[in-house]
């Protein structure tokens, strides 16, 4: 078979795998756990696919990462502080390894005007919102 062949079907394999593997379609009706639990596995994806060179399927996985931890986010009672805290880090920061700079400071920094947000995650936040216009800041011209 043709490297150019090999090419195409590598890739169809790739986007079916990644389909079966990471679900983001049809998240109605799942729990906080089930939709981090699918972000978890697109997340390992994503770092498999980073490590593997391919660039940019690891930027798509991460997205679908980051939109599946951000539905949990959005499930969770403002009473869950330590869980929302934690889950508002893991969503900026998926966002922000997804390359989606202003997804992730829109949300850090709604999750940094929240008041019930514990401590540890708002020093978190302010560390990634820095680190997003650090590295925004290298794509302006």
């Amino acid at each position: 078979m043709e490297q150019g062949a090999n090419g195409v079907a590598d890739e169809i394999v790739a986007q079916t795998s990644l389909a079966i593997k990471c679900p983001s379609r049809g998240v109605i009706g799942m729990s906080w756990l089930e939709l981090h639990t699918q972000s978890e596995k697109c997340a390992t994806e994503a770092h498999l696919a980073l490590r593997s060179g391919r660039s940019s399927d690891a930027r798509n996985l991460y997205k679908q990462a980051a939109e599946l931890e951000q539905k949990a986010l959005d499930l969770l009672d403002v009473t869950k502080a330590r869980t929302r805290g934690i889950t508002a880090v893991s969503a900026v920061a998926l966002w922000f390894k997804a390359g989606e700079y202003t997804l992730a400071e829109q949300l850090a920094c709604s999750m940094l005007a929240d008041s019930q947000i514990p401590a540890f995650a708002r020093e978190e936040l302010q560390s990634l919102v820095r680190a997003i216009w650090t590295e925004s800041s290298k794509c302006s011209p």
